[in-house]
């Protein structure tokens, strides 16, 4: 549902539900990235 249908007292969770999504994103990124370069030099 896009922010703006949402009522404001929910604004804030939305936003707070995105960051947290991102940042999953990114921390999943993180460590596929760390165990690639682990297996590069233990090649």
């Amino acid at each position: 549902m896009p922010p703006m249908l949402l009522p404001a007292k929910h604004k804030h969770n939305y936003t707070a539900t995105i960051r947290v999504v991102v940042e999953d994103q990114l921390g999943a990124a993180t460590i596929v990235n760390v165990q690639f370069k682990v297996r590069m030099m233990l090649k």
